[in-house]
This record gives C-alpha cells, sequence and structure tokens, in this order.
C-alpha cells in the first residue's frame, strides 16, 4: 500500500507547485513573438504595444535575460524569410499571422 501512495502524493505535489500558467522557455516565447512581429509590416498590420506587453508578462518569467537578444534573431530572419514568400504564400501566411494576433488581442 504504501509503495502505491508514495508516487501518487509526489504526482500530486508536482502538478501543484506548477507555476503561473505552465511558463515556456524563452527560445519558445521568443520563437512565437518573433514570428508574429517579423510579420507585422509584411503583412501591413499594427499591433497594440499593451497586448505585446501582455504577452510578455504572461509567457515570460522576468529574469529571462536572454529573451531579447533570442527576439532580434528571431524578427530578422523572419522579416529575410518573408521577403522571399510567393504572392499566394504571403497571403496564406498574412491571413494566419492575422488570426493568430486577433486571439491574442494585437489587432481588433
Amino acid at each position: 500500500m504504501i509503495a502505491i501512495r508514495i508516487p501518487v502524493i509526489l504526482v500530486a505535489l508536482t502538478v501543484g507547485s506548477a507555476s503561473h500558467a505552465e511558463q515556456r522557455s524563452a527560445t519558445q516565447v521568443a520563437d512565437e513573438l518573433g514570428g508574429l512581429l517579423a510579420s507585422e509590416g509584411f503583412c501591413d498590420l499594427s499591433f497594440e504595444p499593451g497586448a505585446i506587453r501582455r504577452y510578455v508578462d504572461d509567457n515570460l518569467e522576468p529574469g529571462e535575460a536572454n529573451f531579447p537578444s533570442y527576439l532580434g534573431t528571431v524578427i530578422r530572419i523572419g522579416e529575410r524569410n518573408n521577403a522571399n514568400l510567393s504572392p499566394s504564400a504571403k497571403v496564406a501566411h498574412c491571413h494566419a499571422v492575422s488570426r493568430i494576433a486577433r486571439h491574442y488581442g494585437f489587432i481588433e
């Protein structure tokens, strides 16, 4: 009986101690946000600065000092990739970016 209960208790403690909505790594957040930001001008969008701040606050631990560097790199790569899209690929890309941006409140 005790051997069965200990793993259950450990699992419960691990699940119960998860912090602030399952924070993702700085590189994951930079990949997601950077792709959107790289497409903002390319797709003729204008993102709400407050929504971007909320996204960062909600998805990134405050001590992630490498995040700005990661983000800048992802944006530069995304801008280069965007420049090589065909007109049809741009339509699909920008439609997806608009939907995601609207989901996060970056645009109305």
